[in-house]
Order: C-alpha cells, then sequence, then structure tokens
C-alpha cells in the first residue's frame, strides 16, 4: 500500500514540475519576445520576424517553446529519423502495401532530407523533428495508397483525359490565391481541394473518408503554430489548395527547400519537369476518376491549378497539357520576392531554431530562376493569344471586375456566366486580407539595392515585357 502510494506521489510530482517548467518556461519566453534584437547576419536564434511595431521576438505561441524546452532530452527517441530505409520499411509494414511505383525520385529526396537532418545541416526544434518525421511518415503512406489504387484501376490512364486545364502561374505572392478562390467561386471548374492534397485516395477503398475531418484538424495544429500563416496565405479544409502539394508524393516539391536543406534542394533542380508534371497529371487523374464514380453521369469541368514552380516550367506545361491555356499574373519581382522569403523563413521558423538568414537568398533565388525561364520562354516563343494571358495583380486588386472580365473572356466563358463571376468579385465576397507583416530586405541581413543591381537585366527585361516597367507593353497584358 505504501509502495503503491509512493509511486501516485512521484507521478504527481512529476507532473507538477514538468508543469512549472513548462509555465515558467513559457513566461520566460513572452517576456523575452517582447525585447527587441540586432540582426546576425548568419543567424538569427529565436526565431525573428519584423512586426509593423518593429523588431521583436515574433509571434510563436510561448508554449510552443517550453514544449521544446521538456521533449529535447526525448526528440531523437520519438523521432529517429536514422535513414530512409528504416522510414519506408515501417510505413510499409503498417500499410501492408510495398509497391512504390517509379522510386527513384522518391528514394533521392528522402535520403536527402534525413541526410541533411543528421548531419547538421538543418537544425529542427524536438518539436519541428517529430513535425518532419510526421510529415514524411504521412508522405509515404499517401504514395503506398495512391500506387494501390492506381494499379486497382488501370483503366485510369486511358479513360480519364485531364489534357486541357486552366493553369495560374505566376512568381509567389502576386495575388494568385485571391484569383483561385474567385474562379473557384463558380462551378465552372475543378479545384484541388486542400484535403486531397493532404491525403488523395481512401485506401482501402471501403474505408470511411474522414480526410476532410483531418484537414480540419491538421489546419488547426498548423494555426496554433504558426499563427500569422494565414495572414500570408490562408487555406481551409475544402478550400482550393495548390496542386505543387501533390508533388510531395514523389519528393520534387521545390517550396520543401524552405526547410530541407542545399541537398534537397540539388535534389529537386536535378529532376526533369516533365516526369513531375506527368505525376500530377496522374494524380489528377485519378481525381477525376474518383469524382466519375461518384457521378458518373456528369462531364467533368475543367481543372484549375495554381503553383507558382509552373511559372518557370511553361514549356513543360505544354508538353505534357497541350490544351491548357495558362493565365500569367505579374507583379514586380522585388516586392514579391521580399514576401517570399518572409513566407519561406516564417514558415521554417516553426521547426527550426538557429534559422538561417542565408535560407533568404536560396529562396529568393530560387523565384527568380522561376522568372529567368519564364523570360527565356516569352522571348523565344513570343505571345500565344490562345493559350496564355498576361494580367498585373495591380489591376486584379483594384478593379477585379473588369479583370476577371477578361480573363473569362480569354477563357471563353458565356456572357451570362462571366457577369454572375464579375458581380461577385465587386461585391468582394472574395476580400484580400491586409497583412500585419511587414516585408523587408533588411531583416534579412541583405541590401535591397544590391539585390536590384544582381538581376538588373532580367528585372529590366521582364518588366518590360508585361507592362510593368517603361519599355514595351504586350498586347494582352491586362
Amino acid at each position: 500500500m505504501r509502495a503503491r502510494l509512493r509511486q501516485l506521489m512521484l507521478k504527481r510530482m512529476f507532473i507538477y514540475a514538468a508543469l512549472i517548467a513548462l509555465l515558467a518556461y513559457g513566461v520566460h519566453e513572452a517576456i523575452d519576445r517582447m525585447t527587441p534584437i540586432q540582426f546576425d547576419k548568419h543567424t538569427v536564434t529565436g526565431n525573428v520576424m519584423i512586426m509593423d511595431g518593429g523588431l521583436s521576438k515574433q509571434n510563436y505561441p510561448p508554449v510552443l517553446h517550453g514544449l521544446n524546452f521538456l521533449l529535447a532530452p526525448f526528440a531523437k527517441l520519438i523521432a529517429p529519423l536514422n535513414s530512409q530505409q528504416d522510414l519506408m520499411d515501417a510505413v510499409s509494414k503498417e500499410t501492408g502495401l510495398d509497391d512504390w511505383g517509379d522510386a527513384q525520385s522518391l528514394v533521392d529526396g528522402l535520403s536527402s532530407i534525413i541526410k541533411s537532418i543528421t548531419t547538421g545541416e538543418v537544425t529542427l526544434t524536438p518539436l519541428g523533428r517529430i513535425d518532419v518525421q510526421t510529415t514524411l511518415t504521412n508522405t509515404l503512406k499517401n504514395r503506398l495508397k495512391v500506387e494501390a489504387f492506381w494499379n486497382a484501376h488501370p483503366e485510369i490512364d486511358w479513360a480519364i483525359d485531364v489534357s486541357d486545364p486552366i493553369i495560374i502561374s505566376s512568381l509567389p505572392r502576386t495575388g494568385s490565391t485571391m484569383l483561385q478562390n474567385l474562379l473557384a467561386k463558380t462551378d465552372l471548374f475543378r479545384t484541388l481541394k486542400f484535403y486531397e492534397a493532404v491525403a488523395p485516395v481512401v485506401w482501402p477503398e471501403d474505408e470511411e473518408d474522414k480526410r476532410e475531418e483531418t484537414a480540419g484538424t491538421f489546419l488547426d495544429m498548423v494555426d496554433w503554430y504558426r499563427p500569422l500563416l494565414w495572414d500570408l496565405h490562408e487555406m481551409t479544409p475544402t478550400g482550393p489548395e495548390e496542386d505543387r502539394v501533390l508533388e510531395q508524393l514523389m519528393f520534387s516539391d521545390s517550396i520543401d527547400t524552405f526547410y530541407s536543406g542545399e541537398q534537397y534542394a540539388k535534389h529537386v533542380a536535378s529532376l526533369d519537369q516533365v516526369k513531375v508534371l506527368e505525376h500530377t497529371k496522374k494524380m489528377l487523374q485519378i481525381l477525376q476518376y474518383q469524382d466519375y464514380r461518384e457521378n458518373p453521369t456528369e462531364k467533368p469541368p475543367r481543372w484549375m491549378l495554381k503553383s507558382s514552380p509552373h511559372f518557370g516550367r511553361t514549356e513543360e506545361i505544354l508538353k505534357v497539357f497541350p490544351n491548357a491555356q495558362i493565365i500569367n499574373l505579374h507583379r514586380s519581382p522585388v516586392d514579391a520576392m521580399k514576401s517570399f522569403a518572409t513566407l519561406g523563413l516564417y514558415a521554417a521558423g516553426a521547426i527550426m531554431d538557429p534559422v538561417p538568414l542565408n535560407r533568404a537568398n536560396d529562396i529568393m533565388a530560387l523565384g527568380m530562376s522561376w522568372l529567368q525561364n519564364w523570360v527565356d520562354f516569352r522571348r523565344k516563343n513570343g505571345e500565344d493569344k490562345e493559350k496564355y494571358i498576361d494580367v498585373q495583380s495591380k489591376h486584379l486588386f483594384s478593379d477585379p471586375e473588369t479583370t476577371m472580365l477578361k480573363i473569362l473572356e480569354f477563357l471563353k466563358i458565356p456572357d451570362e456566366v462571366s457577369f454572375q463571376v464579375t458581380k461577385d468579385a465587386a461585391k468582394g465576397k472574395v476580400v484580400r486580407r491586409p497583412c500585419k507583416i511587414l516585408h523587408m530586405f533588411g531583416k534579412f541581413g541583405m541590401d535591397e539595392m544590391e539585390f536590384r543591381k544582381k538581376y538588373k537585366d532580367l528585372i529590366t527585361e521582364y518588366e518590360a515585357m508585361v507592362g510593368l516597367g517603361q519599355g514595351m507593353t504586350y498586347p494582352s497584358a491586362v
């Protein structure tokens, strides 16, 4: 009896001690986050953001720091991340599936991520380590389920046509999400829903579909530990999502380089973008086949895709989707890259400490490589009014009604439908949210004039092409 009481008292003491430590650490962090700090040009410990009020430890919840403090001794036990093969074997054993399809990209990408972590190139917080292992595990599960579904329905490849999507293509942070949401307000287009991006198929097929509920829980968690993310990029379980998320299944999503390190970035850069897009096509076919099974008599609407990497692969898009129409959305590259780097560092800051400020250079270089590819393609091929239209972001924000009319005319949407869509835009049913985050090169330890100088020729040519600068304006530019 006494032994049981002593054991119970020890358990309670441990719980109380943990709670006190968590509370004390949280209070310490809350006070510390209010203290102005100086930027180091290489790394920043404590995950720093610039807010309208100036420099401060940015708004991650204090309890996040407390949990990291408590989990530090156990993180490697909970999420060992030892090797790509260990992860794949564990997932295969759990699902009872072992067909990975064309696994080379998967193996190379996964091993490069794990190597970046084990060698210390990427420094994860304890919760970050658990987050990455959970994400990788779920990605591998989805990969196996998708291959199982594809193999069970070989008719998908020849019966489902997705050759004519509408593709919103732009640099990041140009208003493409606003445009996507406006177009998604109608029933004219099929968009990738967030819960489908998180889990493209239900497998086994007789299993209850809980994907919307799971996606909602996931977004609640993201909202908790990245509370400013919704000011940068809003998401809902059933809302439209970027199709680049589907590329994660073959470890070819370049945006993952935000926290995956130089080795993963090199892996993504080495990939054949036609093969990447063929994977996206396969995923769209699977999703459309599931639609068909639910409504076999209904004519499928055109797909509407949106993803920043598309801006750098127009030629490859037209090879894989020969009947595609592309909406190019344009904004000053300097402003777009500042915002892009802010998003990248903020996303990484929730799971990394310290956050290397040179990551901002990597993120901006990635975006500018897409811009270079777009300019090269346009210079080589000129305009094609049937294939693509150029839209300036400022016109979408200032006059969405007129801009939407021009876009829908390009897409050959009937006038009566166009009228209703533009009416919704004029009423502000999709509102551009004011962003609380101030984007400045200085916070990255960078100089804006140096950035402009480095990319001067590219920026000048691009802005002239689309009418952002003083040069020639293409007739199709809105």
